[in-house]
């Protein structure tokens, strides 16, 4: 039965090798070799000691574990892999079909550029001499089939902990903590230099050998010293905790198998809710915010929203501080606000097609826009409250005071009108909530709208910006002061005119976003709509021959994701955060460019900077509009399976065969 699981992912491989998942591949396994390459390369470096090189190795084998563990989360098992619940029907004893699936993942792309990036224990084994080339493969088999099994042990996990409260916080804290290394990577730079100038530290040599992926590497080295005491622990090691996981798996196996995606627990007992506030909250707008806030608190979604942005805030500005950097404190609960917009901003299509209860109550629009800006203001509030607060009496920065509490309370306004203002005007079509199969990681983040979201709220932030601005040219700490209550004004402003062009959108076009929220496709929902659709043939026709939204995910989503991941580093990190701290004359310069140039230069460079940040976005921006890396899937909970550019595409062919058929017919 293992040999047949083999042969059918064989199968599956080879009869997915067109089209857009031969790109995907291909893209995959070049970029992985080029990683792979890199790891190899490690060995060859001049470093001070011998140990460094180890240390090296033992670092990039821990990120080769972390990229099996969070592959699974942020990007999915892959198309071409056999699913469990695929054998539910057969009789097939989990130990035999846990063996099965592991024979078949070390089947693929990713089993073996990591097989290729592994041989680096042997090439660092002929190094170290003596029997260590011999001992090197047992490690590698032993740690390929490790991280296979972490990675089926993610998967099979995730089905059964995705619809917990926990599971969302767990997705939100990795999702996080990923992209806020890719953003501060280079805050670890500095540390890499010195350390291949001088050494790592023990204790940093010590853990990061500790760590499952470097016992092939301890035993690798203890061979060459002849410690076979130490050889056997490593290698031991790794083969207890290929049978842990190879149990657990099993385990895990036997309840998705025999208890389906509930995860075998029976239907909860639902219970009349303690009073309280909120229950004393029932008219139109307050009853709005009530039934968002348990929203927020109860749906995996928003609750996955909610604890990626603060963790990706917190880790962000966090991590600067280990070469020393505390500039970025203040700005604590400011990035954990922005993000929190940016990636909530599809709260109508996160509710599917309940539009239709707010559509038939008469004046239900604004109340409804009303309630969700109040809601959100109640969960993102406390939050940034309190990271502005701790994180700036933490930095030590006396200057950063108002800018921070100015710029807090600005972001903060506009944050809550921008999330309605976007989720009105640009949607992106999700299943019901009832009929979702992937919790939480079921987000559908538009880069688009994280775009919008993002630019909205950088224009709120101008008028509190330039009197901030002003403060610092002139010296003045009152005039500084003053921006707290201009930021505030501005905030209140801000919530206030974008919630009200929300609302009378979705008074005007609310049939048109129901009717796109069910299908994908907006229907004229008022006279102006219908007027502007006189034309959408022409505009469809226009985005079928040269235009939007062609689906594709290989190269594309890379580029986009790359973008709007890198962008911010010129942006923010090199040119708002050093403007401000030269026209508050810190004498912070940590690793920001410009500070460390001749002053007739510093603002030309930052200036550059932040058109060069600026350039990224439009880059991404420019390949998500014209190629469709939205997540497959149909909206409405029909599960089309087809991006919106295929579904316009077709709606183009089914309008051009009507019209065929009307003028044969005539």
């Amino acid at each position: 039965m293992v040999g047949e699981l083999i042969r059918l992912k064989l199968t599956l491989l080879r009869r997915s090798m067109s089209g857009q998942r031969a790109a995907q591949l291909v893209l995959g396994a070049l970029v992985g070799l080029f990683f792979a390459t890199g790891t190899i390369w490690l060995t060859g470096i001049e470093t001070p000691a011998a140990s460094v090189t180890g240390d090296l190795i033992a670092v990039a084998l821990a990120g080769w574990m972390l990229g099996w563990f969070f592959g699974p989360i942020l990007f999915g098992s892959g198309g071409a892999d056999l699913k469990p619940e695929q054998f539910a029907l057969f009789p097939i004893r989990p130990r035999t079909l846990t063996a099965g699936l592991v024979g078949a993942g070390l089947i693929g792309v990713g089993p073996l550029v990591t097989l290729v990036a592994l041989v680096v224990l042997v090439v660092h084994g002929v190094g170290v001499g003596g029997l260590a080339p011999l001992v090197a493969p047992v490690g590698i088999v032993l740690t390929l089939v490790l991280v296979v099994l972490l990675s089926k042990v993610i998967v099979t996990a995730r089905a059964q902990v995705v619809r917990s409260q926990l599971g969302a916080a767990l997705s939100g804290l990795l999702t996080g903590a990923l992209m806020a290394a890719a953003a501060t990577v280079w805050a670890i730079v500095p540390a890499v230099q010195l350390a291949l100038d001088e050494g790592f530290p023990s204790a940093f040599s010590l853990v990061v050998r500790a760590l499952p992926s470097g016992w092939a590497l301890t035993a690798v080295e203890a061979a060459g010293r002849s410690e076979w005491a130490l050889v056997a622990a490593g290698l031991g090691g790794l083969l207890v905790a290929d049978l842990v996981l190879a149990a657990g798996l099993a385990r895990l196996l036997t309840r998705q198998v025999t208890s389906g995606k509930s995860g075998g627990r029976g239907a909860k007992q639902v219970r009349r809710a303690p009073g309280g506030l909120l229950v004393k909250w029932t008219d139109d707008v307050r009853g709005v915010a009530a039934k968002e806030l348990r929203a927020w608190f109860r749906d995996v979604t928003r609750t996955n929203f909610l604890y990626f942005a603060l963790f990706y805030g917190l880790l962000q500005t966090v991590t600067p501080m280990l070469i020393g950097a505390n500039a970025m404190l203040p700005w604590t609960g400011i990035v954990v606000v922005v993000w929190l917009a940016a990636v909530s901003a599809n709260l109508y299509a996160s509710d599917g097609t309940a539009l239709w209860l707010t559509l038939v109550t008469p004046n239900g629009e604004r109340a409804d826009v009303r309630g969700r800006q109040l809601a959100w203001l109640l969960v993102a509030g406390p939050i940034a409250a309190v990271l502005t607060v701790v994180f700036t009496a933490v930095s030590g920065l006396g200057w950063a005071w108002p800018w921070a509490l100015a710029l807090s309370a600005s972001v903060l306004g506009a944050g809550a009108g921008a999330v309605v203002l976007v989720a009105v005007l640009l949607p992106v079509p999700m299943a019901d909530p009832r009929q979702r199969g992937s919790g939480a990681w079921d987000n559908r983040i538009d880069f688009v709208q994280v775009v919008v979201v993002l630019a909205l709220m950088a224009l709120a932030t101008l008028p509190t910006f330039a009197v901030l601005w002003l403060s610092a040219s002139t010296g003045s700490q009152a005039v500084s002061w003053l921006a707290v209550p201009v930021g505030v004004l501005t905030g209140a402003g801000s919530a206030w005119w974008f919630g009200r062009l929300a609302y009378r959108r979705l008074g005007a076009g609310g049939a048109g976003l129901l009717q796109q929220l069910r299908t994908g496709r907006r229907q004229p929902g008022s006279r102006a709509e219908a007027d502007d659709s006189e034309n959408s043939e022409d505009h469809a026709a226009a985005a079928v021959q040269g235009g939007p939204a062609r689906p594709a995910m290989g190269w594309p989503t890379v580029v986009v994701f790359a973008c709007f991941t890198v962008c911010w580093v010129p942006l923010l990190a090199q040119g708002v955060l050093p403007m401000i701290l030269e026209l508050t004359g810190s004498d912070v310069k940590s690793w920001f460019l410009a500070l460390w140039l001749p002053e007739a230069v510093r603002w030309p460079t930052m200036i550059g900077m932040v058109l060069l940040g600026l350039v990224v976005i439009g880059i991404g921006v420019f390949v998500a509009r014209r190629y469709d890396v939205r997540p497959s899937g149909g909206p409405g909970g029909r599960g089309t399976g087809r991006s919106l550019g295929q579904q316009v595409r077709d709606d183009v062919k089914q309008k051009e065969q009507q019209r065929n058929r009307v003028g044969t017919g005539s």
